[in-house]
């Protein structure tokens, strides 16, 4: 009788359990959906299309596009977002990782001169001038802290847009603030990237 009443007992601690945490899911999933509609709102942006997710609108008056990718090249999935911000700046460059001591470096590549950024990435551009000039310490700083945090996979600048991926997704209010803070980064980038073609 002793045995039966401890596994009512446990039973019953395992369903409240169970419960608590389906509830905990449920309102970390409202936090995250009420974090990506305010993000939305401020984009004016619609949803377009569902496999990958993915949100068109503006940024000032920038076209820009937020989309989930799934990168299929690991064993457990990897959720990335991209965001792609128009600028009319005719610059094309890409932040390369810094290669090993064992790989190559690519004729071509460009360091800045910034000791903390060298040390993590090299620039493969049409312009090493414009590139240095629209490459802001304030953006230089952040990118390396996404490196670090290996949040950064990838940024590039071709055909007057800006792109970025890095990893996130649609579904984690922490998630969701970090593409805001991607999408402000890029913002400054594109703005740098303006200015710097306005003036050369």
């Amino acid at each position: 009788m002793t045995t039966v009443i401890v596994l009512a007992v446990v039973a019953a601690a395992v369903a409240v359990g169970l419960v608590a945490a389906a509830r905990r899911r449920k309102a970390l999933a409202e936090q995250a959906d009420d974090e990506l509609g305010a993000l939305v709102a401020r984009l004016s942006a619609t949803r377009h299309g569902d496999d990958p997710p993915a949100y068109r609108g503006t940024v000032g008056t920038r076209a820009c596009l937020l989309e989930e990718l799934e990168s299929e090249s690991r064993k457990l999935p990897l959720y990335l977002v991209h965001i792609r911000l128009a600028c009319r700046s005719p610059l094309e460059f890409e932040l390369q990782h810094q290669p090993s001591e064992m790989e190559a470096r690519v004729l071509g590549d460009v360091e800045l001169g910034d000791p903390d950024f060298d040390a993590h990435f090299l620039i493969r551009t049409t312009d090493t001038d414009a590139a240095r000039r629209a490459l802001a310490p304030e953006v230089r700083a952040a990118l390396v802290e996404w490196r670090r945090r290996g949040w950064l996979e990838r940024l590039w600048i071709v055909g007057g847009e800006v792109n970025l991926q890095g990893r996130a997704n649609f579904r984690q209010r922490d998630a969701i603030r970090q593409i805001d803070t991607y999408l402000r980064t890029v913002t400054a980038l594109a703005d740098r990237l303006d200015d710097v073609g306005s003036t050369s």
